[in-house]
């Protein structure tokens, strides 16, 4: 004697994966086309900050986490790539980047695009904030 299987689930498999389809997989983070993790608080891909003020800043934002243990980091880049949107972006670049310390909810990145002329901050565990247009 043969075991029927339960096949009710097929229905809403049928749906998820056709969302993906259409969505072109946007409900996962695209970590392919995230910048690679800088190794100071500021990155400054898009020039508009001069060379003497990179390490000004730096410095500022690591004393910052030293006093406070809170971790911000500023990402300057000239465009946003294309058909990315910039919450979504800078909520999977922070979350790739490991920004603040493990167990706290320290971290926050400030993203910003001089091109596109968008900026987005996301932190861990709260309302990522974009300023007023």
């Amino acid at each position: 004697m043969t075991k029927r299987r339960d096949v009710r689930w097929l229905p809403a498999l049928a749906v998820v994966l056709t969302l993906l389809f259409f969505s072109g997989g946007g409900l996962f983070a695209q970590t392919d086309n995230l910048p690679p993790k800088p190794n100071r608080y500021i990155t400054d891909q898009a020039g508009v900050l001069d060379a003497s003020t990179l390490p000004a800043i730096n410095d500022q934002l690591e004393q910052f986490e030293k006093d406070t243990s809170n971790q911000i980091v500023v990402a300057i880049y000239p465009s946003l790539p294309p058909d990315a949107s910039i919450d979504q972006y800078t909520i999977d670049t922070y979350n790739a980047w490991g920004i603040g310390q493990k167990g706290k909810d320290n971290g926050a990145l400030l993203m910003i695009f001089v091109n596109d002329h968008k900026m987005f901050i996301s932190q861990l565990n709260a309302a990522s904030i974009q300023p007023p247009k």
